[in-house]
């Protein structure tokens, strides 16, 4: 069986907003020019392919974390996985190529499996465009589409936040993180599911130069979100959120005007218990630091709290 290397990403893709549910046919492939009248464009990213499964991520609402997408073959489309390909990774707004693709010419194409982690506190949903233009979709992490000559799919995972209402809960503590180049970043934070209430958030560093640094967040968000994972056993305490995500501005080495944004995941108690954090600050496209996904920590403790009562 021979297959294409073909991987490709691509940022800020833009998605239709209408799609039209059809019963798409995923009939073996026959042997000649397909009838139909394709819109499939190849080597296109964002735009689905012949004989080739192609993956989006967006999320609805702010922006989430990065997700990883197992991705399994049906070989010859006879309801057994025969392969194991390795894994993708996306943020919202990108899109990546499978790199495998059915023998061309093959009787029957191969069926390509998707399976998105989904992040905590999010739900998912998926679209699934063909190259005929047909389009349907479905709830779950999971989606899959057969893929031959004369046809192929484009499969976005969309997640949406189960959102905690503002003002009812926040965190507290803090803690350090290891990134891969050996960096070791230090935190310590108070911060609210709100956009009216002052927050504390210090981020101090010290870089492969061993030069330090630090950032120091302004006391109101620019953006907020909090949710409420079934799948994070948080307490204790008892509070009504596991994970924060949001955005700010703030001071960098003293210099006002740099942007964060950030996520806290509150895992809980106990020893399989892990807290995780991922930071990016930047101004414009100068990036200072970036954890490039949630980090665990170690050293230390978040913790999810309800509101306090303020004045």
């Amino acid at each position: 069986m021979s297959a294409r290397s073909h991987f490709k990403a691509a940022l800020a893709l833009t998605l239709g907003s209408a799609l039209i549910v059809a019963a798409c046919s995923e009939s073996p492939a026959r042997p000649g020019p397909s009838p139909m009248a394709s819109t499939g464009t190849s080597g296109v990213v964002g735009q689905p392919d012949f004989n080739q499964m192609e993956v989006c991520k967006v999320y609805s609402g702010i922006t989430g974390p990065a997700v990883t997408i197992a991705v399994t073959v049906d070989v010859g489309d006879n309801g057994s996985i025969d392969l194991t390909l390795p894994s993708v990774t996306l943020t919202n707004g990108q899109c990546v190529e499978i790199n495998h693709s059915a023998p061309v010419g093959a009787p029957v194409g191969d069926r390509i499996h998707l399976t998105e982690q989904v992040p905590a506190g999010y739900t998912a949903t998926w679209t699934r465009r063909h190259t005929s233009g047909a389009t349907n979709s479905g709830t779950g992490n999971t989606a899959n589409g057969a893929v031959h000559f004369d046809g192929g799919w484009l499969i976005t995972f969309t997640n949406t936040s189960n959102p905690v209402v503002q003002g009812e809960g926040r965190f507290t503590g803090g803690g350090n993180l290891e990134l891969a180049n050996g960096i070791v970043i230090s935190t310590g934070l108070t911060m609210h599911c709100d956009l009216i209430l002052s927050n504390n958030l210090n981020v101090v560093w010290k870089d492969l130069n061993d030069v330090n640094h630090h950032f120091h967040l302004e006391e109101h968000l620019t953006t907020v979100g909090c949710t409420d994972a079934a799948n994070i056993n948080q307490p204790p305490p008892d509070a009504p959120l596991d994970t924060m995500i949001g955005t700010g501005i703030g001071k960098f080495d003293n210099t006002d005007g740099y942007s964060i944004q950030f996520t806290f995941v509150d895992g809980g108690e106990g020893s399989n218990a892990v807290d995780r954090i991922s930071l990016r600050i930047f101004l414009g496209n100068t990036v200072v630091l970036n954890t490039n996904g949630l980090v665990d920590v170690i050293k230390g403790n978040l913790q999810a709290h309800f509101e306090q009562p303020h004045k």
